[in-house]
C-alpha cells in the first residue's frame, strides 16, 4: 500500500511539477514552501521600509514599487533562508580572520557581496545626481582598510542598508541600460538578470541570460531548473494579480523623467 501511494505521488509530482529549465515560482514554492514564506515575509519587510520612508520624501525624490523592488531579490531572500545558518557562521569566521576573503562571501537576505557595494559604491559616488540621493552609502568605494571592509559589513548586515544598495542598484541598471520608459516586465527581467549575473555584460547577453536556468545552485548544476529573473518576474505578477492593478499601470520608480 505505502508504495503504491509513493509512486503515485511521485506520478503526480511528475505531471504536475515537470523537471525542466524554466521552472515557475508556484512550482519551487511547492517544493520548498518554508523557503518561500521567508522570502514573503522579507518581502513585507522591505514594503514596511519603504512606506516609512514615503513619510519623508522629499519633492521630485523618487517613490518605489515595493513590488518591483522585492521581485529584483525574490529569489535570493528564498535561497537565503536555504543557506542562512552556513552564511552567517561564515561571516563570523572571515570576520575573525581580518581577511580580504570577505569580499566574496555573500552577506543578508538579499545576499549582497561586499564587492557588490563596492562597485555599487563607486557607481553612486561618479552620479552627482546619485550621490546626492544615497548620500548614505556614498563611501567611493574605498576598500583599502580594515576598518573600511568591517564597516561596510555591518552596513550589510541591516536590511535597511540593503535596501539602500538595492535601490541603488535599481536605478544604476536604469540608467546603464536606458529602461526608463521600457515595458515594466522588461525592466525587471534585465535588473534581476543584472542583480544576479553582474552589471558588466552586454544588454544582449543579459537578455540571453535572463533565460538560463542558474538557480539555486547556479548555472552548471543539474539542480538549477528556474532561472532567477523567472522567479523574480513570476513574483511581480503574482503581487500585481493578488492586488487587482495592472502591470502595465505600475511604475518601479516614479520619477518626473520616467514621466515624460
Amino acid at each position: 500500500m505505502k508504495k503504491n501511494f509513493l509512486a503515485a505521488a511521485a506520478v503526480f509530482l511528475a505531471v504536475s511539477f515537470p523537471a525542466h529549465p524554466q521552472g515557475t515560482l508556484s512550482e519551487y514554492a511547492f517544493l520548498h514552501p518554508s523557503e518561500y514564506q521567508q522570502a514573503l515575509d522579507y518581502s513585507d519587510e522591505i514594503s514596511t521600509l519603504l512606506e516609512k520612508r514615503r513619510e519623508t520624501l522629499s519633492e521630485g525624490e523618487p517613490d518605489y514599487d515595493s513590488d518591483f523592488v522585492s521581485a529584483v531579490v525574490f529569489p535570493e531572500m528564498m535561497r537565503y533562508s536555504q543557506f542562512s545558518d552556513a552564511i552567517e557562521a561564515k561571516i563570523d569566521q572571515l570576520l575573525h580572520s581580518f581577511s580580504r576573503q570577505l569580499n566574496t562571501c555573500s552577506i543578508g537576505p538579499m545576499q549582497m557581496k561586499p564587492v557588490f557595494a563596492v562597485e555599487t559604491e563607486k557607481a553612486i559616488h561618479a552620479d552627482p545626481e546619485l550621490a546626492e540621493r544615497f548620500s548614505k552609502i556614498d563611501f567611493s568605494g574605498d576598500d583599502t582598510t580594515w576598518n573600511q571592509r568591517m564597516e561596510r559589513i555591518k552596513r550589510l548586515r541591516s536590511l535597511d542598508s540593503q535596501l539602500d544598495y538595492l535601490l541603488a542598484f535599481i536605478e544604476i541598471c536604469r540608467k546603464k541600460w536606458n529602461l526608463g520608459g521600457k515595458p515594466l516586465e522588461y525592466q525587471l527581467l534585465i535588473t534581476a538578470t543584472a542583480y544576479n549575473w553582474g552589471t558588466s555584460r552586454s544588454i544582449e547577453e543579459l537578455e540571453r541570460l535572463s533565460r538560463t536556468p542558474s538557480f539555486p545552485k547556479g548555472s552548471g548544476s543539474s539542480k538549477s531548473h528556474w532561472a532567477y529573473a523567472s522567479l523574480a518576474t513570476d513574483f511581480y505578477r503574482q503581487k500585481q494579480m493578488n492586488s487587482g492593478v495592472r502591470a502595465e499601470d505600475r511604475i518601479p520608480v516614479i520619477t518626473k523623467e520616467m514621466q515624460k
